[in-house]
């Protein structure tokens, strides 16, 4: 599921007509894979379970940000709520019996998390959809273009690289979804 829908991308682009909706939902797909694989995370909402390696004070979910915890073990131990807290939406926390911090359990996949987390096409962020879009819409163009070897267009307002790596513009945007994978 794309967190930027086919008829979200159509009022943007001001395309009519249903002839390009395939080519539409497959730009719209690759676009926000090539936003996710720039970020290290994914976008869509999911219901999920994580296995990490622990060691640190923070484990960072994948899909944040996180609606609910279902289950968190370590090891095959499953933790109650009071051991562990949620940061800023992603960040787990691991907490002592006291409520302190302390370390998680450090080994291969030794901490296992149950939840579901992510944007659904109505929760996400605009700034983020505009860049998914953005993106897409050079997938798009590209594709509609007869001649395969063009490299850029030129037109009314400025102009189109198709060999540029993801505008400046967007990476900027995208820097805020960017994994931080601290563990």
């Amino acid at each position: 599921m794309a967190i930027l829908t086919k008829e979200e991308f159509k009022t943007l682009a001001e395309i009519s007509g249903t002839s390009d909706d395939t080519l539409i939902e497959y730009s719209i797909l690759q676009a926000q894979g090539i936003a996710e694989a720039y970020c290290g995370r994914k976008f869509d909402e999911a219901s999920i379970t994580e296995r990490y390696e622990g060691g640190g004070y923070y484990i960072e979910l994948e899909r944040w940000p996180v609606a609910d915890i279902v289950e968190v073990k370590e090891y095959e131990t499953t933790l109650t709520s009071s051991d562990y807290e949620l940061k800023s939406e992603r960040f787990l926390l691991r907490l002592d019996e006291q409520g302190y911090p302390i370390k998680w359990t450090s080994g291969k996949d030794v901490i296992s998390v149950t939840y579901t987390g992510g944007y659904s096409d109505t929760r996400a962020p605009q700034d983020l959809k505009m860049a998914i879009y953005i993106i897409a819409f050079l997938i798009y163009k590209r594709t509609k273009m007869a001649n395969w070897s063009e490299s850029s267009r030129s037109f009314e307002g400025g102009s189109l690289n198709w060999a540029a790596d993801i505008p400046d513009i967007v990476k900027q945007t995208l820097e805020k979804y960017r994994s931080k994978r601290i563990i």
